[in-house]
Parts: structure tokens; sequence; C-alpha cells
């Protein structure tokens, strides 16, 4: 077995022949299985920095893990696409290839605020907490899941009432990838943990308008850069504190 990284938009080398032999065909037309396909084929690297973990023999792929996050201050992170092959669980790749990126993130220089997962089996929770994962909505025991970074807080919810500060003025502006988790992960699982219903216009993800009809998506930033809400044709979905906030539209 050789553990492996490819950084999407950077030299192809075997991880990169890996990783691609695995989502070849798989899921298509299924929204974050062709984002992957996208930012692997480095579509996306202007805006993201994107890594993706590869066990495999040969060039056979066996295992794969994914970390990417927006080339911005104070990103967010998303985290996970962490799948080994049905035939070969129980080997103990998986796990090598969470340990190979743990200690390669410790020595990456520009890291996100944080990194958000779905992880959404109790499971899945118990393996990612050796890494600093903890569930993101009170009361629950596995995901959604949250891992503080550098000096960001403990928990999600302080995480959050850092983030959203008040702005009497949000600027509307074209959805980007850069953005994406700002939205579908960190807005996102601040709603799930309100309790309150997330998506606009038949859309659960702004990852899906981004891929399939990236002219009819926005996306909503205050004052100082922070991205907490998006659009689509014109129906607005923001983090609660905006909603007397003027909107100042610039999608020309």
């Amino acid at each position: 077995m050789t553990l492996g990284k490819y950084i999407a938009g950077g030299e192809k080398n075997t991880a990169y022949e890996a990783i691609s032999k695995m989502m070849n065909g798989y899921d298509v037309g299924v929204s974050y299985a062709d984002m992957m396909r996208l930012r692997i084929s480095g579509g996306a690297a202007q805006e993201c920095y994107d890594v993706y973990y590869v066990a495999h023999d040969k060039g056979r792929p066996l295992s794969r893990h994914w970390m990417g996050y927006g080339r911005h201050e104070g990103a967010v992170g998303n985290w996970g696409n962490f799948l080994t092959a049905p035939e070969e669980r129980g080997k103990g790749y998986g796990g090598s290839l969470l340990k190979f990126w743990y200690d390669d993130f410790k020595n990456t220089e520009n890291k996100p605020s944080c990194f958000l997962c779905t992880g959404g089996a109790l499971s899945l929770a118990q393996l990612y907490s050796r890494f600093g994962f903890r569930p993101a909505i009170r009361g629950r025991e596995f995901g959604p899941l949250y891992m503080p970074v550098g000096d960001s807080p403990d928990s999600f919810l302080e995480f959050t009432e850092n983030y959203y500060k008040p702005s009497p003025v949000l600027f509307h502006r074209p959805a980007t990838i850069g953005y994406r988790h700002e939205i579908d992960c960190l807005l996102r699982f601040y709603f799930v943990d309100s309790g309150l219903e997330f998506g606009i216009g038949g859309a659960s993800y702004v990852e899906e308008g981004l891929l399939y009809y990236p002219e009819r998506v926005g996306m909503l930033f205050t004052e100082v850069g922070r991205c907490v809400g998006w659009s689509l044709d014109g129906e607005l979905q923001t983090h609660p504190l905006y909603k007397k906030s003027d909107i100042i539209d610039q999608r020309v």
C-alpha cells in the first residue's frame, strides 16, 4: 500500500490517477460527486485549496479522503468524502489514510478557521473524534461535526457567534465556489442547530446552483466580507441576524 496526496491544480501524480479512477462514473449527476470531479480536475483551483489523500496499490485505489477550503482569510473548511472500497474494508487502509492526512495537515501553512463535516453516523463521529472533531449540533452524539483550527472556539455555537456579527448592509454578489462551504456547511449547520429549514427555491445546496445553473445563484456578504447568505432566482436566505439589513445588488 502507498499513501499519497494530490493538490488540485498541481502536478498530476499516482494519487491523482488513483482518485480519478475511484471517481470515474461514480454517482454521476449527483452534485457532491460532480463537484468532487470538478475540483479534482483543478477547475476550482484558483478559488479553492483542495487536497486529495489516497491509499493505493500501484495505482489501484483502496481508500480516499479530502479536505478543501477557499483561498480567502478565515475560510471555512469542508472535510470528508472519506471512502474505502467495500472489498478493502477492515484492512486498516482508511485509518492509515486519516492519520496520514492529520500529520500532513499539521504542517500546512495556510489553514482554514475550522473544518465542518456531515459525519452522519455514530461510528464515524467516534472515528473522527480522534482527530479533534466533535458534534456541531447541540444534543447530538454524531454529525454534523465541527473541528476548530488554530485559535477558533471549542464549540460550533461559539464559532457561529463569533462569525455572524451585525451588518447594516449586505452586498449581493455572484456565487463563487470559494465561499461554498460558508453556505452549504456553516450556514446550513447553523440552521439545523436552530431547528430552521435550510434551502430555497427547491434547492438544498448552493453547490447545485454553482454546478448546474450558476447564473441563477448569488451570495450575500457583510461589510467586513463575511459570507452570510445565498440567493436563487432573487429569493434570499440569510442568517436571521440580517433580516433587516439593506441589500446592495452587485451582481452585474
